[in-house]
């Protein structure tokens, strides 16, 4: 089978979640079926070295993938839409018409859109058989019903309203869809109508390549690593704040490491 999979983030090198997810997924379909892979990269940081995953991919290609301006003149425009303003305002007809070369020019069996950025793009393979590939809500989810301020909840709500509205209507496209939890399948399948099979696919590494890794455990320690950027913060201070705060007592000289990946880029 020759599978086409759009990815929101260039894989390589694997230095978050979202790419080791991908990375992953990559080298396991690999195995099995030939994969072309088209994939927005950071034009801060540089076009990505294609080559490097052309030992998993047989064909890669690279758009680069606009920042969210919320001032900008799309992203106000986008209060108006009902796709939320954030992908109107970042949306790449460059990686439109790359996807649309690329069925053009090759026999593909089936699209995997990785993460909404690339899901949104289903008008350009619509009539391939797809599955949309790490459906994400639980966030906003929460965002909603777990806040406490009427502000809170009236933007929230009017998020959650746009965001499920547009989500759902996305889903009608595709064949099926992933998540990465059981939490958020039940969330899909209670709070969005959509008719097609949601499977979870948790996240994974190769544990083959750790294999010559040897540490010497530390006791009553801790360590978290990963990017602070997005919710991460918010899983940090409940350890703090929630867990440590009740573990305290009895170990009162626990510590709590935090390494993170950081880019130069971020906050500019």
């Amino acid at each position: 089978m020759h599978i086409l999979f759009l990815s929101r983030w260039f894989p390589y090198p694997v230095d978050n979640g979202s790419k080791i997810r991908i990375y992953n997924l990559l080298c396991g379909l690999a195995q099995c079926h030939r994969v072309s892979l088209i994939s927005f990269y950071d034009p801060t940081r540089g076009k990505p070295d294609v080559s490097s995953m052309l030992s998993v991919c047989q064909d890669v290609q690279v758009v680069p993938r606009k920042a969210y301006q919320p001032d900008s003149r799309r992203a106000r425009l986008g209060f108006l839409s009902t796709t939320p303003r954030a992908y109107v305002d970042t949306f790449s007809t460059a990686m439109e018409q790359c996807i649309a070369d690329t069925l053009a020019s090759a026999k593909i069996d089936l699209v995997i859109a990785s993460q909404i950025d690339t899901a949104l793009y289903v008008g350009a393979f619509r009539g391939t058989p797809s599955i949309f590939e790490e459906v994400e809500i639980g966030v906003i989810h929460d965002q909603f019903f777990n806040s406490g301020s009427l502000p809170a909840r009236l933007r929230g709500g009017l998020t959650w309203v746009k965001y499920n509205r547009f989500l759902a209507k996305l889903l009608v496209d595709y064949r099926a869809c992933t998540v990465v939890s059981d939490r958020e399948r039940m969330i899909l399948q209670q709070r969005v109508r959509h008719d097609i099979p949601v499977e979870v696919i948790p996240n994974c590494v190769d544990l083959t390549q750790y294999l010559n890794v040897t540490e010497k455990p530390q006791p009553d320690s801790l360590i978290f690593t990963g990017s602070l950027t997005f919710y991460n913060m918010h899983g940090v201070l409940w350890v703090i704040f929630q867990l440590l705060a009740q573990t305290r007592d009895a170990h009162p000289k626990y510590l709590f490491i935090v390494t993170i990946f950081w880019s130069p880029h971020i906050g500019q």
